[in-house]
This record gives C-alpha cells, sequence and structure tokens, in this order.
C-alpha cells in the first residue's frame, strides 16, 4: 500500500485537471463575445479544444498514476507494466498536443503580425499621398494661411 504523500501527486493532477478545464471554458466565454472576426473565433474554439483535451489528459493521467500506486505489481505484473506503459505514451501525447498548441499560436501570432504590418504600409502609402496632394494643392514650402510661416500639416511628417 502507498504511503499518503505518494497520493499526492495524482490527486494533484487530479485537480490541476479539473481546475484548468474550467479557467478555459470561463476564459471561452469571455473571448467569445469580445470576438467579431470568424478567423479569430475560429482559432479561438481550435485553441479550446486543444486545451481542453490536453487538461482532461492530465486529469486521466492522475488518475493512472493513481491505479498504478494502487495495483499490486507481484499480482499483476503484466497489468502493472501495461498500465505504466499507458501512463508513459499519454504523458508523450500531452507532450506533442502541447507542442502543436504552440505551433498553432505561433503560427496565428505571425499572421496577426503580418496583417498588421501590411495594414501599416497601406496606412503610410495613404498618408504619403495625401501630404504629396497637400503640397501640390497649397503650393509646397510656401507661407501657411492667414500670411503666416506655419506650414503645419494634420498629417504627420514622414519619416526618414
Amino acid at each position: 500500500m502507498p504511503g499518503l504523500w505518494s497520493l499526492v501527486v495524482p490527486a494533484a493532477l487530479v485537480l490541476l485537471s479539473a481546475g484548468l478545464v474550467w479557467w478555459h471554458f470561463r476564459q471561452w466565454e469571455r473571448l467569445r463575445q469580445e470576438l467579431t472576426e470568424t478567423r479569430d473565433r475560429d482559432y479561438y474554439r481550435r485553441r479550446l479544444r486543444r486545451r481542453v483535451q490536453t487538461s482532461g489528459m492530465v486529469g486521466v493521467l492522475g488518475l493512472l498514476m493513481l491505479g498504478g500506486l494502487l495495483l499490486p505489481p507481484r499480482q499483476f505484473p503484466t497489468l502493472f507494466v501495461l498500465l505504466w506503459i499507458g501512463v508513459l505514451l499519454l504523458l508523450l501525447w500531452i507532450v506533442l498536443l502541447a507542442l502543436a498548441d504552440w505551433l498553432a499560436a505561433s503560427q496565428y501570432h505571425a499572421r496577426l503580425r503580418n496583417d498588421f504590418l501590411v495594414q501599416r504600409a497601406v496606412l503610410e502609402a495613404q498618408a504619403r499621398r495625401a501630404r504629396q496632394e497637400l503640397k501640390r494643392a497649397g503650393g509646397g514650402n510656401g507661407p501657411g494661411r492667414n500670411g503666416s510661416q506655419e506650414t503645419s500639416s494634420p498629417l504627420p511628417e514622414e519619416e526618414t
């Protein structure tokens, strides 16, 4: 029979799993109300599925570990070995799911950054054209309104 302390880790994994699943669904409810774009909503829905699956597997891992601790190895040696092989395979699957989640998040945020850079380039080009139009319409660097030397533009100056 295992000691009390050896039961703490499996029990903690089960409790952690339940807490994470609850937290993921709570976070999804908050995000679902904020998201307007379909592709963002799809990404976060797939992320929820990946993370709930991974968190649930952590709980199953804790239960299997508990079973491995309570199963007498001398009485059921084959079952004992198969159970611990299952624990290792499940742990490997959890690591692979975490890696897939990391890759998906990296791709999603790289796409967001690329979209931002494209939008920034478009806005900078529009500002450049607007400044050129103002220069042509206002006669270049001549005096501003009311004869003053001020030539301020409502558009920011172009960076060099």
